[in-house]
């Protein structure tokens, strides 16, 4: 509630993303810590929305900012983009706050560059809180931005009870075809050149365990890349490939059955993914890049250097010797720790900070 006028605070979250449940997460979140704060979620931010919405609304969260003006058609994208950047601008205009969560510092794959440096120029020049998940992001941008006070580091929260997760290891084993004695490696999520499938898949080739088995699941945006994969894959029995989107009610079969995840990516922001594999007790094998050193010391895993095919081999050898119940004790624990209402109200706190000019303008009329 506002001091100054006795109204709620109201955030807009923006995101065009419909398969991760995250800003409804984060909304569900602020609304269980801040009662007096009003969260709506909204897709596409454009001019036409800033237009008939700026006087109910106090805040704009923005996410995904590169999926605002995405299409197929270079028309479409320039007329999104176009709306998008003088929805902000008029935003800023009527007072309106901005927060921009920095969810990745580069789009992966260079698409739109231009448009993504504009965006991202603007945002980090009008927003009135960048908020990332991890120091490491934290510091990066540090260097890049005027106002670093500006930055505020809350971890992403925890995916745990937001999927189905009924089944047993026994029956996700027997409904995936895979031996119950198996060590199972598990990559799982959208399949982009970026994520390295193909050093995983080389260096699991090279392990001398016929009893190890690697699954890899999850849809590959470019059929290219899906064959590339397929290629590199055949001939080795042990390697089980499910190229295409995994229904929320089918995460648990894989997790489940799974013994570790495995995201050997070659650059990463914030890892959803990672998350998502805590969040149903699994420890990680990760390149150690970005947020995953602070997040295995955290949880639990193994991190090894980004140095090529032999040093994930050595990590994927290593992980069939960890302790499985001390590890699943420890991301138990850190889960705790990000548990989406507690993190809501350290948005909720960022969202009180940044609001007080713009409940003066209010008050004033």
């Amino acid at each position: 509630m506002s001091a100054s006028t006795g109204q709620p605070l109201r955030v807009a979250l923006f995101s065009t993303v419909q398969l991760n449940p995250y800003v409804e997460l984060l909304a569900d979140g602020v609304r269980a810590a801040a009662p007096d704060i009003q969260v709506t979620c909204e897709g596409r931010l454009s001019l036409g929305w800033v237009q008939r919405n700026r006087r109910q609304a106090d805040i704009l969260h923005i996410h995904w900012p590169e999926l605002q003006y995405a299409g197929a058609r270079a028309r479409a994208r320039w007329r999104r983009f176009i709306s998008f950047m003088a929805g902000l601008a008029l935003a800023r205009q009527a007072g309106l706050r901005l927060v921009y969560t920095v969810h990745n510092l580069n789009q992966h794959e260079g698409r739109d560059a231009l448009f993504n440096a504009l965006a991202n120029a603007a945002l980090f020049a009008w927003a009135d809180a960048l908020h990332v998940h991890d120091e490491v992001t934290a510091e990066a941008l540090r260097r890049q931005v005027r106002r670093p006070e500006r930055i505020h580091v809350i971890p992403h929260g925890s995916y745990a009870g937001c999927y189905p997760d009924s089944v047993s290891r026994q029956e996700a084993r027997r409904l995936l075809g895979l031996p119950q004695e198996a060590f199972v490696y598990l990559m799982l999520g959208g399949l982009r050149p970026y994520k390295g499938a193909e050093e995983l898949i080389e260096a699991f080739r090279s392990l001398d365990d016929g009893a190890a088995r690697l699954i890899i699941a999850g849809h590959a945006h470019a059929p290219a890349y899906a064959a590339s994969l397929q290629a590199l894959a055949q001939g080795d029995a042990r390697i089980l490939m499910f190229l295409e989107h995994v229904p929320d009610e089918r995460v648990q079969y894989f997790m489940k059955a799974a013994d570790v995840c495995v995201l050997p990516y070659r650059q990463v922001t914030t890892s959803g993914a990672a998350v998502l594999a805590l969040s149903f007790r699994k420890p990680i094998v990760v390149p150690a890049i970005g947020p995953f050193p602070a997040l295995v010391q955290a949880a639990a895993g193994i991190c090894y250097e980004p140095a090529g095919v032999p040093a994930l081999r050595q990590a994927l050898e290593q992980a069939q010797a960890m302790d499985m119940e001390s590890a699943g004790q420890a991301i138990a624990a850190y889960l705790e720790t990000i548990a989406w209402e507690r993190l809501g109200a350290q948005h909720a706190e960022v969202y009180r900070h940044i609001a007080g000019g713009r409940e003066a303008r209010r008050a004033g009329g």
